[in-house]
């Protein structure tokens, strides 16, 4: 997996498109970008590696490129900051021609109680910069984990930010997958109210991989 936090100046080249510096990486053809939260990061003993958005795209042939940390969103309000502030001073991306860009998040967002619109033009912004950055990838955004169990606050507030997201989706040129209900696909062992345990990591990847397969995610060449 392509780790953010590894910089070594002999294995970064300079994005054509943006000027930016990204790591080189042996396949991007077969490379996908995921960026996202706490749901794609892992946490409490879950490793990035099995978290259920990782799991989904690497079932689809894609080696991961997680560019990703627990409490980030779409906006400055999220617990530990925008994903755009993290892309632009402390993650580095994958090099190359890349075929699928994932941002998984608006959970932390939608905690912090942002409005969905503030939510969407923030995530606008970020489609566009990395739109800019691999002007031939598809990007798929992946909407806030929800689920009948959660508390019909905590639920309401991501499910408006999902269907929010949901509507802006395609303004941006991007494909939309939901995330709301996916916690009802089967059982779903949990941490708390919004983190699964590593069987349910596992248990929520499959069926992410066929809503991904619905969304035109073609599982990877090669």
């Amino acid at each position: 997996m392509c780790q953010p936090s590894e910089r070594s100046p002999t294995q970064l080249a300079t994005n054509p498109y943006t000027g930016g510096r990204e790591r080189v990486v042996a396949d991007p053809a077969r490379t996908a970008i995921l960026v996202g939260d706490s749901q794609a990061s892992g946490v409490k003993g879950v490793p990035t590696t099995a978290t259920w958005p990782v799991l989904a795209l690497r079932s689809l042939g894609y080696q991961v490129c997680a560019l990703v940390a627990a409490g980030m969103g779409f906006t400055g309000e999220a617990l530990t900051g925008a994903y755009a502030g993290a892309l632009a001073t402390r993650w580095i991306p994958p090099h190359g021609s890349l075929p699928l860009i994932v941002v998984e998040g608006g959970g932390n967002d939608a905690a912090a109680g942002v409005p969905p619109g503030t939510v969407t033009a923030a995530a606008g912004k970020l489609v566009r910069s990395l739109r800019a950055a691999q002007p031939g990838a598809r990007i798929v955004v992946v909407g806030p984990l929800s689920g009948s169990s959660q508390p019909e606050r905590r639920r309401s507030s991501r499910a408006a930010v999902d269907r929010a997201l949901q509507a802006a989706a395609p303004t941006w040129g991007a494909r939309f997958v939901a995330a709301r209900n996916l916690l009802d696909t089967g059982t779903v062992p949990m941490l708390d109210a919004v983190h699964p345990t590593a069987a349910g990591h596992a248990v929520l990847a499959g069926p992410l991989a066929t809503r991904l397969r619905a969304a035109g995610v073609l599982p990877a060449a090669g």
